[in-house]
């Protein structure tokens, strides 16, 4: 764009106030090569709903009549590409704790308990940051199980991004110093992905709260209102897919839906637009905002709410929550400490398993009630590999085999 990109932020000195909206630190200038921007009030409010304020170079440039300066041509040198530098498995396994201080898990444990958190952490790989007290790390891994990218957000107590006095979201390659090209991006939870139905929001938050609700869908998330792309979309080709838009960001996602129906069967869920009160459209409520607070019964006493949620039958939600005082007064150290214990035993059988299955047999090996194992050795290696990447009560099963294996043998 005439040599003009949007400023990187490095800290709130890099954005300022949007001429559109009159927001303070929400507006990022276009600048040049050294750093220099071309005029106040040209960039983009990064409010793309509630704002949407987007003025570019090329329209300066045409509004004041000016020529764009020719950019330098420099000759064309040919350069290896570097292979993209994939997140580190020790940096996401070094996250998998410290349960007790992340305010999401807490805020988690008071709408559905103990089981359903443990497995909802445990399938999306939540990880626990440092970087901010509370703080909660969002893996972004593919079907290959390569983790592309992680994004450090802090959350209070209440489920409610902490925003002031600065948007508190940074990378996990920033923090943790990974340099180099960075692979592309992917949907957050489209490790989980399968022949199933599938489920798109925006926000990492709000599709951990559908599944919990709605199990029975894959609830991916975009990370943003404009990654909705042709590219990350590539992913769902051939499948079922129904969008969940925020309040605010339907028709987007509807000409979206339309532009990407090469690539998939894909329908917009209206139910946000058509239970929304003004209050509600303002602050661009999302699906887990409805799906926490909503009474028995739904929005102005609707009986069919759990029906209509996603046009599909009762029994995809798991059952209906309410909203509780509680969340004003979390335990949550005693709650996260639970869930970290939970964890830690976890591990700890795994280990006193890859201990106890060494002289293994060649010979099959029958497991009650009727199951005969082949090849001993690869089902051993097979399984405590899936166990040592997954926990929960999703992956439990391959840790049940395993101690039908050592009853057998013992």
């Amino acid at each position: 764009m005439n040599g003009y990109k949007l400023e990187p932020y490095k800290g709130p000195e890099t954005r300022h106030v949007c001429p559109g909206c009159g927001r303070p630190k929400s507006f990022a200038r276009y600048v040049d090569e050294t750093g220099n921007d071309l005029d106040e009030k040209v960039g983009r409010c990064n409010r793309e709903v509630k704002c949407g304020y987007h003025y570019t170079p090329s329209e300066y440039f045409r509004d004041h009549d000016i020529e764009p300066k020719a950019r330098k041509t420099e000759p064309f040198v040919p350069r290896k590409r570097e292979k993209p530098k994939f997140i580190p498995l020790e940096i996401l396994e070094g996250s998998l704790s410290s349960y007790d201080k992340n305010n999401l898990v807490t805020y988690l444990l008071n709408v559905f308990g103990q089981e359903v958190t443990e497995d909802l952490v445990g399938r999306y790989y939540i990880g626990t940051s440092k970087h901010w007290t509370g703080a909660t790390v969002f893996f972004n891994i593919d079907t290959k199980r390569r983790v592309r990218s992680g994004k450090i957000m802090l959350f209070d107590l209440n489920g409610h991004r902490v925003k002031e006095p600065f948007p508190h979201v940074t990378s996990v390659h920033k923090v943790c110093g990974i340099s180099g090209e960075r692979p592309g991006p992917c949907f957050f939870g489209e490790h989980l992905l399968d022949e199933g139905p599938v489920a798109v929001v925006e926000s990492e938050k709000t599709a951990l709260v559908a599944a919990g609700f709605l199990p029975k869908f894959t609830w991916i998330a975009t990370g943003s209102l404009s990654n909705l792309t042709r590219s990350r979309c590539e992913v769902l080709r051939g499948r079922k897919v129904i969008l969940f838009p925020d309040l605010g960001a339907t028709q987007k996602w509807t000409e979206k839906a339309e532009e990407l129906s090469d690539i998939a069967s894909m329908r917009v869920s209206r139910i946000l637009e058509r239970y929304a009160t003004p209050q509600e459209r303002e602050k661009g409520l999302d699906l887990a905002d409805y799906l926490v607070k909503q009474p028995q019964g739904g929005p102005q006493g609707n009986d069919s709410w759990e029906k209509t949620v996603a046009d599909l039958p009762e029994d995809y939600l798991v059952r209906t929550y309410t909203a509780k005082e509680a969340f004003c007064e979390p335990s949550r150290v005693e709650v996260g400490e639970s869930l970290v214990e939970m964890q830690k035993a976890w591990e700890r059988e795994v280990f006193r398993l890859e201990k106890s299955l060494v002289d293994l047999p060649e010979e099959p090996v029958r497991l009650p009630p009727g199951e005969t194992i082949t090849n001993v050795p690869l089902f051993v290696q097979s399984h405590l590999e899936m166990c040592r990447a997954n926990r929960g009560r999703t992956f439990r099963p391959y840790m049940e085999r395993l101690k039908k294996l050592e009853t057998v043998m013992n």
